[in-house]
């Protein structure tokens, strides 16, 4: 029999993310794609590597992830081995370098991954044909057997495999820290572990496929119950096990518990929902653009008055009367992530007048600019009718203080003209 290749095993799916992505893009991504971890690239090449364990650890060091770079806490020495190595000696690589998980490579190009769940995964199906092919490999078997013990042992994820019954014949050891059973205690139909969660049902609808067509369903998830009554989510990646004339005689797995991935998931959704009701609710327009000024991201109020198709667009575009950029318009200069610069702009959206706070972000792990708009129209009118008023009435408080004056001035040349007469009438009397 051929040597299981990694190319064989290796996870084709890759998902990658910029070296300067947040750990709030990275966990989000897992959670999207459910997944253990993200490969982290800077023009492409692989300078890095995210797993899940790495977040959960980061919770208690960081409040935000959203201010957290990548490149600042990945894994930085990540390894990398042929597609066509094969498998035991992936199998030796990781052992000697106590590593997790392996980068696919087929010349420089990254093609794959491997974690020490598809490499065991792949022993236990090479291991299976080996002992039906030839008694003659008994020895090598052994000595393989011994080799992916250690890695099993060492492994975080627990290996199983059950006959077309669901009743378990092998358990490794780590049931006792997932379940707190033994795996003598394991050797059971796994199906009595199950809680009454509807997404059970679709989980053993999957494991029963995969017997009936003997092909590899995708993961799935399913609430099970450990000894002590508390219930954990576990996902479950499997394949059927299979014997020399192709029938299939059991499944054989891994299994991983889930449960605090899930919350995380949960706390993550929780949070979106929750700046998405509040993007909603503003009465203010919100945007997001580049910093080509492409329109990344409009909040409820700005979509229902310039409509979907102005993402994409250039802001200036979609707003200005004139479609001409803000002479005074913060993107020229650059805006520094967490910084923050406002504008008073003219002719918006049919000559009215916005302030327009500019607010430096990472959005979907690039670099952007969060706009708010604020319409100060009303109350430039409103201060230009204050201060036309407060003019108008300065004028007439000048024009009254002139008038005071003449009036004044004229009084007194009348008391003077009078004491003057008084003189001379009393000059006459004299005489």
């Amino acid at each position: 029999m051929n040597a299981v290749k990694v190319a064989d095993i290796m996870t084709k799916k890759v998902i990658s993310l910029p070296y300067i992505s947040t750990l709030n893009g990275v966990a989000a991504k897992m959670a999207e794609k459910n997944i253990g971890s993200v490969v982290i690239v800077k023009n492409e090449k692989p300078v890095g590597i995210i797993t899940e364990r790495d977040v959960v650890r980061l919770i208690s060091k960081h409040d935000d992830f959203s201010k957290v770079l990548v490149k600042d806490v990945m894994t930085k020495l990540i390894k990398t081995i042929s597609y066509d190595a094969e498998l035991a000696d992936a199998g030796d690589y990781m052992l000697e370098r106590n590593i997790r998980r392996l980068i696919v490579v087929k010349g420089k190009k990254v093609i794959g991954i491997i974690t020490e769940t598809d490499l065991l995964k792949g022993a236990l199906i090479e291991e299976t044909y080996l002992k039906a092919e030839k008694k003659e490999l008994t020895e090598d078997l052994e000595e393989s057997e011994e080799k992916f013990k250690n890695i099993i042992e060492h492994s975080s994820d627990m290996f199983y495999v059950h006959d077309t019954h669901h009743v378990l014949s092998y358990v490794s050891p780590q049931s006792e820290e997932i379940f707190g059973y033994t795996p003598k205690e394991m050797m059971v139909n796994w199906i009595t572990l199950a809680s009454d969660n509807p997404i059970n049902k679709e989980g053993i609808k999957i494991t029963e496929t995969a017997i009936k067509t003997g092909k590899k369903q995708e993961p799935y998830l399913l609430e099970l119950i450990r000894k002590d009554k508390r219930k954990i989510l576990v996902e479950i990646d499997e394949s059927p096990l299979k014997d020399e004339n192709g029938k299939v005689i059991g499944i054989m797995g891994a299994l991983k518990d889930v449960t605090e991935k899930k919350k995380i998931e949960k706390a993550l959704k929780k949070e979106k929902e929750f700046s998405d009701s509040i993007l909603s609710t503003i009465p203010l327009g919100i945007d997001v653009v580049d910093e080509n000024l492409n329109i990344l991201f409009m909040n409820k109020t700005f979509l229902n008055i310039f409509g979907k198709k102005a993402i994409g667009k250039k802001c200036y575009e979609v707003y200005k009367d004139n479609k001409k950029q803000c002479e005074d318009c913060p993107l020229k200069s650059h805006v520094k992530v967490g910084e923050t610069k406002t504008i008073i702009t003219t002719g918006v959206a049919g000559k009215r007048i916005f302030e327009i706070a500019h607010t430096g972000m990472m959005f979907d792990d690039k670099k952007a600019i969060m706009e708010i708009f604020k319409d100060i129209t009303d109350k430039r009118k409103s201060e230009q009718e204050k201060e036309k008023l407060a003019n108008e009435l300065q004028e007439r408080v000048t024009e009254l203080e002139k008038f005071k004056k003449l009036t004044v001035g004229r009084e007194l040349r009348m008391i003077e003209l009078k004491n003057k007469i008084k003189k001379l009438e009393q000059k006459r009397k004299i005489k």
